[in-house]
């Protein structure tokens, strides 16, 4: 292609790009869990179920650090420490499956006052609060699994269908009801025909997405006011709010025609929280990195991580506020989590930069919290992404790659950045995987390699002191 042609093609490209306005939906999908803590995969599971059924005595930390020796496969250099807490392990599914946490580990039962040292390890699904003793028969961990799986794939095709075919002023979200079937919530009556027709089954709502947005929009903009710390949105159109005033003084403050149908909770009031946080009067005090850290290190996800990893966040997140200081530290604390090494979201070939810098960047205007947490003007995670699947792959150009890993989830309209995010990670880990995979097969074919090399230098060595001895006779 000459060079006049390549030009040409790039416009065409940039034009396309730039015509197709992306939309982004709320994560109105909560039968996943995001991109944290610890993970082992149902292979790891089905390993614990086998080894229960050789030691039914087996102790929690026991089966506990069990599945963290295997976490460590995934996650090298994993620091960890196990609490008493119980915070949870997440499970993966991958294949076709990859990035979604569809399960949690915990010891004993999630809602339970009791987590005794041989209450069990149980496997808790997000969707319906269904739960299982890790501890059962093998068919009977197998049925429950399979039968949980059916009802999320179902679910989830769902919610596809209607981020992707409703309006937001259209319903609120989906809705999973007594018999595990997904229901969508429907504030437009006229598109329930095209619903049953689908074979989805809907209830009346007249609450819609649109009328949250403009709540998240309210929220944002008095965020400071209302001293509010984080904001999520859910899949009834229903926001959780927690802040630092009492619910008492949120409600107070809030005028009825603002909000409706949340939750809020003051933060930072679980038992187990350090006594500096429940001492911060001003949400402007979390702009501190220690504070900052602490509000995480004292978060149910992360509760397993260890002093190295702590320490290891706060010199990484100092150095990258200072290479990009836009980026909130809510923002910068899920990058640090994928990798915390020196350049490894600085430093890019120029080809990569080049290519990525044709891509336009749309923020998530209709939710603004999803965009300071997890919005990525530079494209960071998108480049690092393609730098992974450049090194696997080096004959093909990073056109090839984008359209082959990484413009499904980039380009999608139905995906918030949270979500864009978290599907990044997990395909940039398993890439990392891939890598060192092949690199530990190519350490163990070279021994073999090198003793042929041998073989054949001296058989080499030989026919040529063989000849030469031939000749000297002659």
């Amino acid at each position: 292609m000459n060079k006049i042609k390549f030009i040409g093609f790039l416009v065409i490209i940039l034009f396309l790009l730039c015509r197709n306005e992306y939309v982004y939906a709320e994560k109105s999908d909560t039968t996943e869990f995001g991109f944290s803590g610890c993970y082992v995969t149902m292979e790891d599971i089905y390993a614990l179920n086998e080894a229960y059924q050789n030691n039914p005595e087996m102790k929690n930390d026991e089966a506990e650090e069990f599945l963290m020796k295997r976490a460590k496969k995934y996650q090298e250099g994993l620091d960890y420490r196990i609490q008493s807490e119980g915070s949870g392990i997440g499970v993966l599914r991958t294949g076709d499956d990859m990035g979604y946490i569809d399960y949690m580990c915990y010891p004993g039962l999630p809602d339970s006052s009791y987590a005794g040292d041989n209450s069990g390890i149980y496997l808790y699904t997000a969707i319906d609060s269904d739960f299982c003793s890790l501890a059962v028969s093998q068919d009977e961990l197998k049925e429950f699994i399979e039968r949980n799986n059916q009802i999320k794939d179902r679910y989830r095709e769902v919610c596809r269908y209607a981020r992707s075919n409703l309006q937001d002023n259209e319903y609120a979200g989906v809705s999973i009801n007594d018999e595990n079937i997904p229901v969508v919530l429907l504030a437009e009556e006229s598109r329930a025909d095209e619903l049953e027709k689908q074979g989805i089954a809907w209830e009346f709502c007249e609450k819609t997405r649109s009328d949250m947005y403009g709540e998240l929009q309210y929220l944002w903009e008095n965020r400071e006011a209302l001293q509010l710390v984080n904001v999520f949105s859910n899949q009834y159109a229903g926001l959780e709010i927690y802040g630092l005033m009492s619910e008492e003084e949120f409600t107070q403050n809030v005028p009825d025609a603002k909000l409706a149908g949340y939750y809020y909770e003051k933060e930072f009031s679980w038992w187990y929280t350090d006594e500096r946080l429940t001492e911060i009067e001003d949400v402007s005090e979390l702009e501190d990195l220690s504070l900052f850290l602490l509000s995480k290190k004292c978060d149910a996800r992360y509760l397993m991580w260890g002093d190295e990893f702590w320490e290891e966040m706060r010199v990484w997140m100092e150095q990258m506020r200072n290479s990009y200081p836009s980026y909130s530290y809510e923002n910068l604390f899920s990058l640090g989590y994928l990798s915390r090494e020196e350049g490894y979201y600085t430093e890019f070939d120029s080809e990569l930069e080049d290519f990525v810098n044709l891509l336009p960047y749309t923020e998530n205007n209709k939710n603004p919290f999803d965009e300071n947490a997890y919005g990525d003007p530079e494209q960071l995670v998108l480049k690092v992404l393609l730098e992974k699947y450049k090194m696997m792959y080096p004959k093909q150009d990073y056109g090839q790659l984008y359209n082959t890993y990484a413009r499904e989830i980039r380009e999608s309209s139905v995906l918030t950045q949270e979500e864009k995010r978290d599907r990044y990670s997990w395909k940039i880990m398993e890439a990392e995987k891939e890598l060192e995979n092949r690199i530990a097969s190519e350490k163990n074919t070279m021994p073999l390699a090198l003793a042929g090399c041998v073989v054949l230098v001296f058989g080499a060595a030989v026919m040529t002191f063989v000849k030469n001895g031939q000749l000297r006779r002659k």
